[in-house]
């Protein structure tokens, strides 16, 4: 996009000079939830129907990070109450490193270099604050069966309910097993699966737990490239804990700090402490620390001191890149339409440039009465291009954090030592942006 649509949106409350325009989203993730709030700022009448019975029905994940792009992207589709919300309960990333299982240092980036850090932040208290102020429009409990579509250009939204609803635009914004997607576009319903697994977990942060992995040295990011193949990350969530007195803007469920981390392995590594009916959290736990014995002492008592209950093994699963399909008032949003790997951490951002992109797209045809279906198509051949994009850098990356032999990575582990040695000497000579006020 433009540098100028990367700037923060101002509200858009001018009068309509078209017909009257009614979006439906199905889902209320986080890039449902950003459209929705972005619509709603722009005046566009909106209504959200998600399939969980209320905002906490299932904890949704561990935490997003909010890249600079995806950042700006979704200060375009928010208040500044809201923004300033999300400001205050993410945290900034320190310096990141890529060390081996020995826990030597491959890579690093100093704090002071990193012109614009991501920020980190849990992703059920950003879910909760894109929920705020839209209390009116995300209806609950509505799981989403099919469309239909009539001869003058409404959108008949059915649900499992037996109730229905109209519109005039609906956007499938319900994740990776998207309904929307298996009706609209049923030879792309399917996801590939890569062959490999994510066992991830979340270690809570206590001033036990604290001192015993002190030695990690984790800031906020770390990638464990192992020599034998394997790999984990490990990111770091806190959050700012009001002083005696000090009410919290957070649900005290929201506070609770933690490390995650997530063990990277093929499928078979994994297949022992598994079934088809429902995985065995303490056999995965077990198997973890059998992957790991040869690792460094801190990251076998990082896997020790997470609870079972909070471990669960993922599958890898990715888009298949493909083609325009014809624009229709009905068109998909997230990962609903480009699910990836998690190994860049683009789904949640690449979600939110979608948000961020449709809300213009649609307040445009909004405020000039122009053609809803040309802003679609507008807005569906620019995000198939950047979002099958990340899908297959996300899945690239992947296949290169996996690939190679014990010699050939530790080859590429030295290599890694050498260009970090140059990239902390040049940093020496790189003023501090900080010191440079910006």
């Amino acid at each position: 996009m433009s540098p100028r649509a990367e700037e923060p949106r101002q509200q858009d409350r001018s009068p309509r000079s078209g017909p009257p325009l009614h979006v439906a989203i199905i889902g209320a993730g986080i890039g449902g939830l950003a459209l929705a709030q972005g619509l709603e700022q722009a005046g566009v009448s909106v209504a959200v129907y998600e399939r969980d019975v209320s905002p906490d029905f299932r904890r949704q994940g561990y935490r997003v990070t909010l890249h600079p792009p995806g950042a700006r992207q979704l200060r375009r589709c928010l208040s500044p109450a809201h923004w300033e919300r999300i400001l205050a309960a993410s945290q900034k990333w320190k310096a990141p490193r890529a060390v081996n299982e020995r826990l030597e240092t491959l890579l690093s980036v100093p704090t002071a270099k990193m012109r614009e850090p991501s920020r980190s932040i849990n992703r059920l208290t950003l879910r909760r604050i894109l929920l705020d102020g839209l209390e009116d429009v995300v209806h609950f409990g509505k799981a989403f069966e099919r469309y239909e579509e009539t001869p003058g250009g409404t959108v008949i939204v059915h649900f499992k309910d037996g109730t229905s609803a109209p519109c005039d635009v609906m956007i499938g914004a319900d994740g990776n097993q998207s309904r929307v997607r298996r009706q609209l576009l049923p030879q792309h319903a399917e996801l590939s699966d890569t062959g490999y697994r994510d066992l991830a977990g979340k270690m809570i942060l206590t001033p036990e737990t604290r001192r015993e992995i002190e030695s990690l040295g984790l800031e906020s990011l770390m990638i464990v490239s192992e020599t034998a193949g394997h790999t984990m990350v490990l990111i770091r969530q806190e959050f700012h804990h009001p002083a005696a007195g000090e009410a919290s803007a957070l649900p005290a469920e929201d506070t609770e700090d933690y490390v995650y981390w997530g063990l990277i392995a093929p499928a078979g590594h994994f297949a022992s402490a598994t079934n088809l009916e429902r995985p065995d959290a303490a056999a995965l736990k077990q198997r973890a620390l059998e992957m790991t014995r040869d690792w460094h002492p801190v990251f076998r008592r990082l896997l020790e001191l997470t609870d079972p209950a909070n471990i669960n093994l993922l599958s890898l699963r990715t888009s298949v890149p493909h083609g325009h399909w014809g624009t229709r008032r009905v068109t998909l949003l997230g990962d609903a339409i480009h699910s990836m790997v998690p190994m860049r951490g683009q789904g949640a951002n690449t979600a939110i440039r979608d948000a961020a992109l449709l809300t213009e797209r649609l307040t445009a045809a909004h405020r000039d009465g122009t053609s809803v279906t040309e802003a679609l198509h507008a807005y569906e051949v620019e995000m198939l291009e950047y979002g099958f994009d990340a899908v297959r850098a996300s899945l690239s990356t992947l296949h290169q954090s996996m690939a190679g032999t014990r010699f050939t990575r530790s080859l590429f582990h030295g290599a890694l030592k050498a260009v970090n040695r140059t990239v902390l000497v040049v940093a020496r000579f790189i003023p501090d942006p900080r010191v440079q006020g910006e």
